[in-house]
């Protein structure tokens, strides 16, 4: 299963959840593959990968599918290893791909071209994508099976959701994948003392959206952000922590809405959409 983490609201820590639920899933038996699609490259540093390592990203991956730079690579060659987790980082020049692509054609399947040999070694693939619906959102898109959606209990966040929703939909038309589905939305850095939180919360909840939205909710937790700090996933730097359980239980809840049966006894189920 391809899964874009998408939201073209920025802040809502989107590299943060296909980081934490990517080892996640990975602990419980899942392979995974993670693919960096944003410029800034915050679920690339997440796993402690500088820019000085970086021979190849995925942009170099996309280029050659577009009949630039060299038409010889392959997605081995930007895969990092991280156990049962893989990562394609994302460069800087990511940023310009809109432009640099602009004449390529099927422009919006050039990463389905890049990853086409690959995918299908994993059972998860969680494509982080940029906060906008670009061309690099759209390949990302274009490629998956489902959208997750990140958001922060916040007005303009929340009110946001909807419309990126509306966002996704008119360009599945376009692009003709109408097996992609909108999976859910992950209510992140969710701050439990503030009554608008709830307020903002339920307001989700009991709207037409409702359904979508994950009962496990990732709270506001220092253990998160020190462990990005560290190039570390939660589960590694304080596994007892509210934000690792947290994690832990946005995974089992995300298996059990797309496995057969979920998980019994920690044993890995088909992924179905």
């Amino acid at each position: 299963m391809i899964i874009s983490i998408a939201n073209f609201k920025g802040g809502v820590g989107k590299s943060t959840v296909t980081h934490n639920l990517g080892f996640a899933l990975a602990r419980r038996g899942f392979g995974v593959l993670m693919v960096d699609m944003d410029a800034q490259a915050n679920l690339t540093m997440s796993c402690n990968v500088g820019f000085s390592q970086l021979d190849v990203s995925v942009y170099e991956l996309m280029a050659a599918k577009a009949g630039k730079g060299d038409k010889q690579l392959k997605p081995e060659d930007a895969i990092f290893r991280f156990g049962d987790v893989d990562l394609i980082p994302a460069s800087i020049l990511l940023a310009r791909a809109d432009l640099d692509f602009s004449g390529a054609v099927n422009r919006e399947r050039l990463l389905a071209r890049a990853l086409k040999d690959v995918v299908g070694e994993y059972d998860i693939v969680l494509l982080d994508c940029p906060p906008n619906l670009g061309l690099v959102t759209q390949n990302a898109l274009a490629i998956s099976d489902m959208v997750l959606i990140p958001t922060t209990a916040e007005f303009l966040p929340v009110k946001g959701v909807d419309i990126f929703i509306q966002g996704v939909q008119d360009f599945v038309e376009e692009i003709e994948n109408s097996d992609l589905a909108i999976g859910g939305i992950i209510i992140n850095m969710l701050n439990k003392s503030r009554s608008l939180t709830w307020e903002l919360v339920n307001l989700l909840k009991d709207g037409p959206l409702g359904e979508l939205v994950f009962e496990s909710m990732i709270p506001v937790n220092v253990a998160i952000s020190e462990a990005q700090a560290q190039g570390q996933t939660v589960y590694d730097y304080n596994p007892e922590s509210k934000g690792a359980k947290a994690f832990e239980a946005l995974a089992d809840e995300f298996l059990k809405r797309f496995t057969n049966e979920g998980v019994e006894n920690g044993e890995k189920e088909s992924v179905n959409h």
